[in-house]
């Protein structure tokens, strides 16, 4: 073989090793890692449970076939895998192949003080879950998440990393322009324009991370997210569209400069006032479950109240608009930094071929995953906050549907004033004075009297004993200047978003404070709260009692500020201050007989803890501070009792426990109390008491309107004509109905135990049982026909109509 031949196969076996060589480093270990089995450690870092189950599967939850080795509990195609507690962290480990995706969830079904709990930790984010890859790394480690961190914390953390990348290429154009000479810049006013709508879109789409999931902490949560949040645009991609057509249109067809500069800067000012919004938006999702509307601005007094300023600090408003600031100089310097590397490739590019390369994927990948997408954000997740917040505008002038349709008249309303029930217990004589306790933001179910688990009421526990105590007792609507109205006036209020103590303090009704003023009682009224929310303190002043005091007036030196915070003006004091004002009213009234209506605050967001905090093992700070106001208020009750026992008061003076409305924390994706009409937010503690009532409990449906109409006849007078409310003690009843006008327009209907629920703005129906599903985590509108469903809706509608004819007459009467 000559030399030739010999090299041929010096070759092929030089190929052939390394073709062999290749397959050992590359092919036969990915093989190998494809079917590899890895033993994966999950750490779960949550002090505040007490058992949690991992939640699992593999490349989009399927079932992994080393399920053999696994210690899990196939349910319905989902494994779970209980976590060992350690300390404050939970440990598990699964078995599955290397390479592969595990998506996760956690489950908490104890808390750590050994309470039933179902909470879910999904990442902090609706319709998403945790991803990894599994490698040979360390462990993973999870803190829990159980609702999203705070409104805006991603978007704050990394501002100035945003703006500093967006500061890379105008910078790079300074650096140039000053050693070496660069072209001017020379971009026409209308692609500017587009630009600047492009890098408007974009930060829309980083607020709305936030919103949907969370502001990425790295490039796989990106990965992970960006679809949903994509999909979740559609309405940002639609305003901002519209926003820039209405404003290059001028600047295409003007052809002086100076004009087109004008509709340019105005543009300009727009875009940042949009994204200014829409970084508050995040806090008004994470808050109130929808965008900012008008509604909400009209029942804040304006953003004037102080209620309503505190909220706004609570935000970490500071904090908020550094971020604005920031972001909004970023978003103009990515719009630059666009149009200097246009100006760049003007001469070498059409600009028209460059402007559609840079326009167009992102607003087309946008309308495809919003096509695409399956995911179920909620009401309030997906709107853009400017257009949202022009519609309510528009929505507050125009009535819902249920004040305009025709009603048969079998579903006519009218005021039942059915008789013939008879309480065991009632008392007959003896009952001199009343002392009206209203606990503000405190909901029926936390109570123990009423089911709750966090053993808070003891002096009411107590007190029970001598009771009557209504199990559906209710708000009209969950605010607290209607369930005034409702309590001393013993009528519904107004159907509006708009309110009777606000528009016409003054009208004529009388009052359960007013009837007991003209027959010689000694009235008053004391608030540890600010009486001018809403302007309530004019109100007050027309229903005829001695004396008005809130926060301001009573000599208190527990007063509520926020810690570490420029804003100085508190919204309330110790709800205790209470008692020693009602113990020094007392010494005025003497020997007449004195009606006392004392309000509460504490409970009320921020939710102001008295002394040192408790820790009751709840998933949230606030709710927690929440738990801790509401036993206060049981110490504060307690108080109240001594005072009219060192008085030698008990044994002639009635007291009438109530909530002017309920508060919620997470359940259904809501927190506070005024967005919805659900149990949690409507639901209320009513309690009677007196030495002469033996305890019961009264399982009819009462509205707050009922209270004032149940006091006067055990006081011996006769209710008012006018008055819209039963008496508690001699009537039954089987239905209520419910209103809340400041996010969607929701109108509620119940009967016996079926509750509806009417969103009029979205035209959505919501039905539950509230005997077998107290939560209402079930709806059953698809169990319902249509003739049933506009049955309920007919006489919901007439209760509606009636109402809205009684409270415009009383109006025209006033201003007449």
């Amino acid at each position: 073989m000559n030399e030739n031949g010999f090299s041929i196969i010096k070759m092929v076996h030089f190929r052939s090793a390394l073709i062999y060589l290749s397959f050992l480093l590359f092919v036969l270990p990915n093989s190998f890692a494809s079917v590899r089995i890895i033993k994966k450690e999950i750490i779960y870092i949550s002090p505040g449970s007490g058992q949690v189950n991992l939640v699992w599967g593999i490349n989009g939850w399927e079932i992994p076939d080393s399920l053999e080795k696994n210690n899990a509990t196939n349910i319905k195609g989902i494994l779970y895998t209980s976590l060992v507690k350690d300390k404050g962290a939970f440990r598990a480990s699964v078995f599955i192949p290397f390479g592969a995706t595990l998506d996760f969830v956690f489950q908490t079904t104890l808390t750590n003080k050994n309470e039933g709990a179902d909470i879910w930790d999904n990442n902090g984010a609706e319709g998403i879950d945790y991803h990894f890859v599994v490698t040979d790394e360390e462990p993973i480690v999870i803190e829990a998440n159980f609702y999203s961190k705070k409104a805006g914390t991603g978007l704050n953390d990394r501002a100035w990393i945003i703006l500093g990348l967006s500061l890379f290429i105008p910078l790079i154009f300074i650096c140039f322009r000053y050693f070496k000479k660069v072209p001017e810049v020379n971009v026409s006013y209308s692609n500017r324009l587009m630009i600047l709508a492009l890098s408007l879109f974009f930060f829309h789409i980083l607020t709305r991370f936030e919103i949907i999931a969370h502001f990425p902490q790295n490039s796989f949560e990106f990965v992970s997210y960006y679809k949903q949040v994509l999909a979740a645009s559609l309405h940002d991609l639609a305003y901002i569209t519209l926003l820039s057509v209405v404003f290059l249109i001028p600047i295409i067809f003007l052809k002086i400069k100076r004009n087109q500069r004008i509709f340019f800067y105005v543009f300009c000012f727009l875009a940042a006032v949009s994204v200014a919004i829409s970084i508050l938006n995040i806090a008004a999702v994470h808050y109130l479950g929808r965008p900012f509307n008008y509604q909400w601005l009209y029942y804040s007094g304006f953003l004037g109240s102080t209620e309503a300023k505190n909220a706004v600090m609570k935000t970490g408003i500071f904090e908020i608009i550094r971020t604005i600031l920031i972001l909004c100089a970023a978003m103009f310097f990515m719009a630059y930094s666009l149009v200097l590397l246009l100006n760049q490739l003007s001469s070498r590019i059409k600009p028209v071929y460059f402007m559609a390369v840079l326009l167009l994927p992102l607003p087309l990948i946008t309308l495809y995953q919003s096509t695409k997408s399956d995911d179920k954000f909620g009401l309030g997740k997906t709107e853009n906050p400017v257009s949202s917040f022009f519609m309510s505008m528009v929505s507050s002038y125009l009535n819902p549907s249920l004040f305009e349709i025709d009603i048969p008249p079998a579903y006519k309303y009218t005021e039942k004033k059915d008789s013939g029930k008879v309480i065991m217990g009632a008392p007959s004589s003896g009952i001199k004075n009343v002392l009206l306790i209203v606990l503000e933001s405190a909901g029926a179910e936390y109570f123990d009297l009423f089911g709750g688990k966090y053993s808070i009421s003891p002096n009411m526990n107590k007190l029970a004993s001598n009771a009557i105590l209504f199990d559906q007792a209710y708000a009209s609507s969950p605010a607290t200047n209607k369930s005034l109205v409702s309590i001393l006036c013993s009528r519904y209020p107004w159907l509006s978003y708009k309110s009777l103590t606000q528009e016409v303090p003054d009208f004529n009704s009388p009052s359960l404070s007013s009837v007991l003023h003209h027959a010689g009682y000694k009235t008053s009224y004391f608030t540890s709260a600010d009486s001018r929310f809403q302007n309530g303190h004019v109100f007050l002043s027309y229903r005829d009692f001695d004396r008005v005091e809130d926060f301001a007036k009573i000599k208190c030196e527990q007063q509520f500020t926020f810690k570490n915070s420029t804003f100085t003006n508190g919204n309330g004091m110790d709800d205790s201050c209470l008692v020693n004002r009602f113990e020094r009213w007392l010494e005025e009234v003497g020997e007449n007989p004195f009606f006392t209506m004392l309000w509460t605050n504490q409970a009320h967001y921020p939710y102001f803890v008295a002394g040192e905090e408790i820790d009751y093992g709840v998933e949230s700070p606030d709710f927690n501070r929440y738990i801790n106001a509401l036993h206060h208020y049981d110490d504060v009750i307690g108080g109240l009792y001594k005072v009219l026992k060192k008085n030698n008061l008990d044994s002639n003076t009635l007291v009438v426990i109530v909530g002017d409305h309920g508060e919620a924390f997470g359940r259904h994706k809501q927190f506070g109390h005024a967005t919805k009409l659900y149990e949690e937010n409507i639901k209320a503690p009513l309690l009677f008491i007196h030495p002469n009532f033996t305890a019961s409990r009264d399982s009819t449906i009462c509205e707050l309107k009922d209270i004032a109409s149940t006091i006067l006849p055990i006081l011996g007078f006769k209710n008012p004509e006018m008055w819209q409310g039963r008496n508690l003690l001699e009537t039954n009843n089987d239905e209520a109905f419910y209103f809340a006008p400041w996010s969607e327009y929701l109108f509620g209907y119940r009967k016996k135990n079926k509750k509806f629920i009417f969103d009029e703005t979205n035209k959505r129906i919501e039905v539950f049982d509230l005997k077998t599903d107290i939560n209402e985590s079930n709806n059953l509108f698809e169990k319902y026909s249509s003739e049933e469903l506009n049955g309920i809706r007919y006489r919901l509608a007439s209760w509606v109509q009636y109402q809205d004819s009684v409270v415009k007459k009383l109006i025209n009467k006033q201003n007449k």
